[in-house]
């Protein structure tokens, strides 16, 4: 090879000399790339801790959920109170704070919060006979809902209003007719869970809303 290449750089030009140069620099280069390993992407074993901390994540998100979704009932994240029909309930504050907190969370949107409704469309409370009258009238239309023409006042109106007694309880209705029978210029008495519970067992067979005229009838 030495022998080829002295005969090479005495019978060559001063260009070929420099030609062969770089190209035996070349080769040299590529013998040395050769002997090296090609790169390859590493394999690495996921950290032991990873998974485990996964599981137990999984197991504490599920174990969270379960002790503080409420069943996922609106119930359960009403700040006064909480329960169902038929659960007792947890109650905190007077009747008239727990009742206005039902108001304007369920009744304000239809009667508005000064009690006077909407002409046309939904009765007053204020000042209203079915309201201040007979405790067991607003019972009745909290518990199985309203249906029909009504007149209050000089207003008449043709409406259905829901039935909201599978939604609350003895103690929530009573504080929120409490709240109505004492608000704006109404003064009637309060309405007790007893009272409540006695009208829902008298009328728990109702499937149906009742009418103006079923109410005046007791």
């Amino acid at each position: 090879m030495r022998e080829d290449r002295s005969f090479r750089e005495d019978t060559a030009t001063e260009s070929e000399k420099k030609e062969i140069d770089i190209t035996e620099m070349h080769l040299g280069m590529a013998q040395g790339h050769r002997e090296h390993h090609e790169p390859s992407e590493g394999r690495e074993r996921m950290p032991w801790w990873l998974p485990t901390l996964a599981i137990i994540l999984l197991f504490w998100s599920g174990y969270y959920v379960g002790r503080y979704s409420g069943e996922f009932s609106a119930q359960s994240y009403d700040p006064v109170i909480s329960g169902g029909p038929g659960k007792e309930a947890a109650v905190s504050g007077s009747p008239m704070e727990r009742g206005a907190t039902v108001f304007q969370s369920t009744c304000a949107a239809c009667h508005q919060a000064n009690g006077r409704g909407v002409p046309g469309q939904f009765p007053p409370l204020d000042g209203s006979r079915f309201v201040t009258g007979d405790v067991t009238v607003p019972i009745r239309i909290v518990l199985q809902g309203l249906s029909g023409p009504i007149q209050v006042g000089s207003q008449k109106i043709n409406g259905n209003m829901p039935p909201w007694g599978a939604s609350f309880n003895d103690q929530q209705i009573a504080d929120v007719i409490t709240y109505i029978r004492g608000s704006w210029g109404n003064k009637a008495p309060p309405v007790r869970p007893e009272q409540v519970k006695k009208v829902r067992e008298q009328t728990k067979s109702r499937t149906t809303p009742w009418t103006a005229p079923e109410l005046k009838r007791k």
